[in-house]
């Protein structure tokens, strides 16, 4: 044998070591799973919407849902609600919801803020709803439009 093979086969793995290979594999793989693929599991794309809210003479009624748990879920984790003014104003607009049909809780939503408002439910939400309410800093004599972009998680 040549001192070439020789090496080769120095280099080679031994046969019991081999039966832990899968159990390497599956160690590794655990290890380097990217944190975010066991994030958020969203019910769907994220959703876009536009409500008026009119002067203070005129009826508002700016109400969504009812959202329900889809895909298998077990139940829904909560949402959020990311509310443009038509101008760009800054502030908070105020909004409600409700979780599997109780009573309506209220929260002020950052205008024009992606990362502030998002609402957590607890255990065993099957479905909520949201309307805009009318804020106090609404001019009263103009109408004015949000848009706004939606999304709710899924707990599997």
């Amino acid at each position: 044998m040549n001192s070439k093979n020789a090496k080769i086969k120095k280099a080679r793995i031994p046969s019991f070591l081999i039966s832990f290979v899968p159990l390497w594999a599956t160690l590794i793989g655990t290890v380097s799973f990217p944190s975010s693929a066991s994030a958020n599991w969203w019910a769907g794309s994220e959703r876009s919407g536009s409500c008026t809210i009119p002067n203070r003479q005129t009826s508002f009624n700016c109400r969504y849902g009812p959202y329900r748990v889809v895909n298998g879920a077990s139940q829904i984790g909560g949402f959020y609600v990311n509310p443009r003014e038509r101008y760009g104003n800054n502030g908070t607009i105020p909004i409600e919801y409700r979780i599997n049909g109780g009573g309506w809780v209220r929260r002020d939503l950052v205008l024009n803020s992606t990362s502030e408002n998002y609402i957590d439910f607890g255990n065993g939400v099957r479905y909520f709803e949201f309307r805009f309410l009318r804020p106090e800093s609404v001019d009263q004599r103009n109408d004015n439009s949000i848009t706004y972009t939606f999304n709710y998680d899924l707990d599997r």
